[in-house]
């Protein structure tokens, strides 16, 4: 049974990565997730532009790069309110791609080789995930992937994770 979980990881972790390539060379993602792109991509491409920008921009912050320029291109690209929700959704999928990844792909290795610091995290997030992400996400510290790699090996209720998280993530 270890074994045949072992390969399903594996295989897991093969398809989720040739499926992170596929979208981002299908997406026009290739480059940098920047105005050029947003004005050749997205703008003007209805429906279709903003599920590019939404699958592009959850994709940028899971992998770790800064939230903020995905507000500022969605400022860009749909204007104040409707910019504000589609870069709100997308940070808020990247946040639980990167936790989801983390919860199933890392949490037995990092159990195993640092227990002390998962349980110093444990007792931070466990009793009270959502005001514990919310006050996180409001301090102007750290880095949103560790945050989310962290939680995601924790044993932090991911819906208390994502909602404070994603409420914070509005100022």
């Amino acid at each position: 049974l270890p074994l045949i979980k072992t390969i399903l990881r594996g295989v897991s972790l093969i398809i989720l990565l040739a499926a992170l390539g596929l979208a981002v060379q299908s997406g026009g993602l290739g480059g940098v997730f920047n105005q050029d792109w947003v004005d050749s991509n997205v703008r003007g491409a209805g429906v279709k532009g903003n599920f590019i920008f939404l699958l592009g921009a959850c994709l940028f912050i899971a992998v770790g790069l800064p939230r903020q320029i995905v507000s500022f291109l969605g400022g860009y690209a749909f204007g104040l309110l409707p910019g504000t929700c589609l870069a709100l959704a997308a940070t808020g999928l990247g946040c639980i791609i990167s936790f989801t990844f983390a919860r199933f792909m890392g949490r037995e290795f990092i159990a195993a080789r640092f227990p002390d610091r998962l349980k110093k995290a444990d007792g931070f997030l466990k009793h009270n995930t959502f005001t514990m992400a919310l006050l996180i996400r409001l301090l102007p510290l750290g880095s949103n992937l560790v945050t989310n790699l962290v939680a995601g090996v924790s044993s932090a209720g991911a819906s208390g994770f994502f909602a404070g998280s994603v409420l914070g993530y509005i100022p």
